[in-house]
């Protein structure tokens, strides 16, 4: 059975653009994550929009086509429409995916982060992703990423306020050692002890895990 978790919390003196959610659907998970362009204006509602719109399209297609490279392009192309056409909208990043037979497949633009533990190896997914044109743009191309999960395996989504902070060691180490809920809260407390009390952006996780 797949575990969900996640937790969000706005830095220091501004409001959380961050969004996120994780949703069943017949027998997938489907999620995303989005974390406004900060310091600009519609950072937070730019990540709403392709949030909600990616996951809207997503549930719209069968299990088969949820697989396919083409499906996953399709859904950051639009979601990046969506949020162009959007007046009060700026720009943002995108990590949207499925989970289906543990297989994971999905597509992201920007910054913000996908990785995989898996029977003991350790996948960035986004790795390859673009930085730019971000979402918002009309000009977004979402790098497709799939990958075969071996249980007891654990999906991470986060935004870029918390791998650039903290490190990937110690966000593989802390994963690596520990499960549920206990990773993210660590990875915040770890956070918070770096930065002396002080969370410099907007932290935002979502923790899926077979392990059984």
């Amino acid at each position: 059975m797949i575990e969900k978790y996640s937790f969000s919390k706005a830095g220091n003196n501004h409001e959380n653009e961050d969004v996120m959610c994780i949703k069943e659907y017949r027998e997938a998970i489907v999620g995303a994550l989005a974390d406004g362009q900060g310091g600009q204006f519609g950072g937070g509602q730019a990540a709403k929009i392709a949030v909600e719109k990616s996951v809207e399209i997503a549930v719209q297609y069968s299990m088969e086509q949820l697989t396919k490279r083409r499906t996953w392009e399709t859904i950051i192309n639009l979601a990046d429409e969506a949020v162009s056409k959007d007046k009060e909208a700026g720009y943002t990043t995108l990590v949207s995916l499925c989970v289906i037979d543990n297989w994971v497949y999905g597509a992201s633009v920007g910054d913000s982060a996908a990785f995989a533990l898996s029977s003991g190896k350790k996948i960035l997914l986004t790795e390859n992703q673009r930085k730019n044109p971000p979402v918002g743009s009309s000009g977004a191309m979402g790098e497709f990423f799939s990958f075969k999960l071996i249980k007891p395996w654990k999906l991470l989504i986060m935004s870029d306020g918390v791998w650039k902070y903290l490190g990937w060691d110690c966000i593989f180490n802390t994963s690596s050692s520990f499960n549920g809920q206990f990773i993210i809260d660590t990875l915040f407390s770890s956070l918070m002890d770096f930065q002396r009390g002080y969370l410099p952006d907007d932290f935002s996780i979502v923790l899926l895990q077979d392990l059984l």
